[in-house]
């Protein structure tokens, strides 16, 4: 692991983390669940433009500019680790001090979610307590380091194959 993969994991960690900072003082979080609820997934251009930057400058440091795909992914891989480290200690301290009813409204929010689709109500109580139960520290941290950590190693493979570049061999 080199410069490139812990300058852009630090900065795709700091990125999203501030991403959600956002959405939060947008009131996303708290008064505007309803938007919240689907503008998160816009804080995935954070990591493809860092991933892409990264990579770029990784292939910019290779002999003749040319990236092989396996070095490609695991650049990608150690900045997902990095970035998924951040991400789930942010959240940490998200949950605990800067919104600590964000479980609790997202789980009121959801509960009128089933209740509006006729979800029988042992179900519902059997989701909600089951959403408790993993909002807990330390499972909260586990879940969102590795949830973190799949999707940026999905992105790596894509990224990675799209970035890589082949040794033209000269006859």
């Amino acid at each position: 692991m080199g410069k490139i993969e812990i300058r852009y994991g630090i900065i795709t960690g700091l990125g999203v983390s501030a991403y959600v900072m956002l959405e939060f003082l947008l009131g996303f979080h708290t008064k505007y669940i309803e938007i919240g609820e689907f503008s998160g997934y816009f804080s995935a251009i954070i990591p493809i433009l860092t991933l892409f930057f990264a990579l770029r400058g990784k292939r910019a440091l290779q002999p003749d500019s040319i990236l092989p795909y396996g070095k490609g992914f695991l650049t990608g891989l150690y900045i997902s680790i990095i970035a998924s480290f951040i991400i789930a200690i942010f959240f940490s301290i998200y949950y605990a001090y800067i919104n600590p009813d964000f479980i609790k409204d997202g789980a009121e929010y959801a509960r009128n979610k089933m209740i509006a689709m006729h979800v029988p109500q042992a179900k519902i109580d059997q989701e909600l307590k089951d959403e408790a139960e993993m909002s807990k520290q330390p499972m909260q941290f586990l879940l969102t380091f590795v949830g973190t950590i799949f999707p940026g190693a999905m992105l790596s493979l894509i990224m990675a194959l799209i970035m890589k570049t082949k040794r033209v061999s000269k006859a």
